[in-house]
């Protein structure tokens, strides 16, 4: 069996703490409550052994009254239910055995008392002959009835002093029982408010550990990952041993496992770019060598013509690449210099440099004069439109007109390439400006594309804080846009 893991042991002190301390917290309300329990019940029990030993003492007492009124002739004997009086003193009696049988010094006081009551009883009944009473005593002898009333009756004062302290000492048993419920109860309001104030303290300290120990790394773990989705520089790693130090730990070889191919891929490129030079400018002077001269036959000229432009082509795909991987590694790797410069002129710039392009695709291209100027990085901005009309020169059919209207907003300014083309399917528009992000495959054939103009100009222009895109139909068109905030902007 595998050992237990360090975030396992985290978690049963967040579980076990509150746990242990509702289960202690319970057990002790539980002992104090049975503990009242039992104080009530020996409150009521005093009480009511109080009341017994009263009710005894009375008992007794009118027992033998009844019994000296009938031995005098004075009651009649069937007037009382002496047999009924009997079994109420025996009921009472026994419960007060009951209720002395567990208290060893409570018992050796009530027993004697019993015993002297029963006593009672017995010579009581002696005194009326009557036929619940056992060996009769005559009656020819008035002075024997008065000696053995005398003796009954000091016995009866003897019984109801005994009586009257064990009631005394009852009572002073109920107030300590009474005082002793007011401290339990006490403690339990006590302990509830202590339950309450350690589950606050409980509850503070456990998110203190769990902030510092979870929560804090875990936040520095996402913020790595999207660092890392982002290609920016981790912060350092997570100190400790649990799986989420692991989980950071192997996010930083990957990020520089990452770091070291992509290195290695740029250095690729160098070299690549560094090697291809040399012997493609040579063969760019061959062949315009080639395709200047008129011996040359007119195939041969375009083809000559037609290699000098995949040399250059396979050129610029390499500084391209050059270009995004360098970004790719360093995002604020684009510079820019900005300067107020008329936008105006960055479009008449722009069509200057395509024109010749479009005159041999027999493409109009319509400007739209208008006066505004901008704090941007000129060369940026027209390597952005020069690239958006060779596109657009490219996907156009001859004789067709592209447009550069230019919208000046309150908060940006926009400018607008339309073109009669093909147009742009809608599940391709975000991916054009994607790497290698061409509407067809056969676009790099055909039209001489490789698939990263759009990814740069994409990044020149969100340099700038602004955004571009292209609203299109297939088959009627497209139109692409470029909005640059208006930071400086005067009109």
């Amino acid at each position: 069996m595998q050992g237990r893991s360090p975030l396992f042991f985290k978690g049963l002190v967040i579980i076990g703490i509150p746990l242990l301390f509702e289960v202690f917290i319970f057990s002790t309300l539980l002992f104090l409550q049975n503990n009242y329990i039992q104080t009530i019940t020996a409150v009521t029990q005093t009480k009511q052994a109080v009341s017994y030993a009263g009710e005894l003492g009375r008992l007794a007492f009118t027992y033998l009254t009844n019994r000296m009124s009938v031995s005098f002739d004075i009651e009649d004997q069937n007037l009382t239910n002496f047999r009924e009086r009997r079994q109420q003193i025996g009921t009472i009696g026994d419960w007060l055995k009951d209720y002395t049988l567990e208290d060893k010094t409570e018992k050796r006081v009530i027993l004697p008392i019993l015993r002297s009551i029963d006593d009672l009883v017995k010579k009581a009944d002696s005194l009326g002959g009557d036929r619940g009473g056992d060996s009769p005593v005559p009656n020819a002898m008035l002075g024997g009835k008065i000696k053995v009333i005398k003796s009954l009756s000091r016995q009866v004062l003897d019984i109801t002093d005994s009586l009257r302290e064990f009631r005394r000492a009852q009572l002073k048993k109920g107030e300590t029982a009474l005082q002793h419920s007011a401290t339990l109860n006490s403690l339990i309001s006590a302990t509830i408010a202590a339950s309450f104030i350690g589950n606050l303290i409980i509850a503070a300290l456990l998110l203190r550990f769990f902030m510092s120990s979870i929560y804090k790394k875990l936040q520095h773990l996402i913020d790595n990952m999207h660092r890392f989705g982002k290609g920016q520089q981790l912060r350092e790693p997570i100190t400790g041993k649990d799986e989420i130090a692991g989980l950071d730990l192997l996010f930083h070889k990957m990020y520089s496992d990452l770091n070291a191919a992509q290195k290695s891929k740029q250095n690729y490129i160098e070299l690549l770019r560094k090697n291809f030079e040399k012997p493609i400018s040579e063969s760019k002077l061959f062949l315009a060598t080639l395709k200047d001269n008129e011996t040359v036959s007119a195939d041969g000229r375009r083809g000559a013509e037609r290699s000098e432009r995949n040399l250059e082509r396979l050129l610029k795909l390499i500084d391209e690449l050059l270009l995004l991987e360098q970004k790719a590694r360093q995002p604020n790797l684009i510079e820019l210099k900005k300067t107020d410069v008329d936008i105006n002129d960055l479009l008449k710039r722009s069509v200057e440099s395509v024109s010749d392009f479009a005159a041999k695709g027999q493409v109009n291209i319509e400007l739209d004069p208008s006066t505004c100027t901008i704090n941007a990085d000129g060369d940026k901005v027209i390597q952005v439109i020069v690239n958006l009309l060779s596109n657009a020169i490219k996907f156009s059919p001859k004789q067709s007109t592209i447009k550069i209207d230019l919208h000046n907003n309150e908060s940006e300014l926009e400018i607008l390439i339309i073109d009669q083309g093909r147009g742009v399917p809608l599940n391709l528009q975000k991916k054009i400006f994607e790497r290698f992000g061409q509407s067809e495959a056969s676009d790099a054939s055909e039209k001489g594309g490789t698939g990263l103009g759009l990814p740069i100009c994409k990044d020149f222009i969100e340099a700038h804080g602004g955004s571009i895109g292209v609203h299109s139909e297939n088959g009627e068109g497209s139109t692409f846009w470029v909005k640059l905030p208006k930071t400086k902007v005067h009109v």
